[in-house]
């Protein structure tokens, strides 16, 4: 039983990769202050648990009844990815002007939710571990429990950010947002990509 919990959670870990997205919350989020970022924290990590909870219980059938292959989702969150990325290279950071912040889309849901948090990698993931526990409802269950607990600590691990903020002060934020802008770039068309060699319009390495 431990070993399955502890396959399940290592599984899960890799997939939602928590520890990766500090470094992109902190640029998303970097002219907040530090109640919204709490607050984008919270929002982003919640929607991206009722996301993946939505795809571990109906996504297969809900996917196979509107016939759309996970190499679509895939595709798909590249392309989005791709328009915010090039958002933050061209403009940087949000700013705030007079105290007031500019209408800007609110990242918690876009990008972060999905698709950094509940992205294709942990999509698949979910679809897997429930699919391998099919008629087992503890299972299930359990692989749902570890699912929430790899979301707590993704949400923890974002609040870390705000020091990563103190310390570069607000030029090397700017720098920074630009050098994310660009990874998140690279993110997107690896999605792109994977989603393409997942469809089997691109083979090879």
């Amino acid at each position: 039983m431990l070993d399955a919990f502890l396959q399940t959670f290592a599984v899960m870990f890799a997939a939602v990769n928590p520890l990766s997205k500090i470094f992109y919350f902190t640029f998303l989020t970097a002219e907040e202050p530090l109640q919204v970022k709490h607050r984008i924290a919270s929002k982003a990590s919640l929607t991206a648990f009722f996301i993946l909870l939505g795809f571990s219980l109906i996504g297969d059938k809900l996917l196979r009844f509107l016939g759309i292959d996970i190499a679509a989702v895939s595709i798909a969150g590249g392309v989005l990815l791709f328009i915010v990325s090039a958002r933050l290279v061209m403009h940087g950071a949000p700013k705030h002007e007079n105290g007031h912040e500019e209408e800007t889309d609110d990242p918690a849901i876009f990008p972060l939710a999905m698709p950094l948090i509940a992205g294709p990698t942990s999509i698949v993931a979910c679809l897997v571990l429930m699919g391998n526990s099919t008629g087992d409802l503890k299972q299930q269950a359990a692989v749902i429990g570890v699912m929430g607990l790899v979301i707590v600590l993704t949400f923890f691990t974002l609040l870390v950010s705000e020091r990563i903020t103190r310390i570069l002060g607000h030029a090397g934020v700017e720098v920074m947002t630009r050098i994310v802008g660009f990874l998140l770039s690279s993110l997107a068309v690896q999605m792109t990509l994977n989603g393409l060699h997942r469809a089997g319009v691109l083979t090879g390495s």
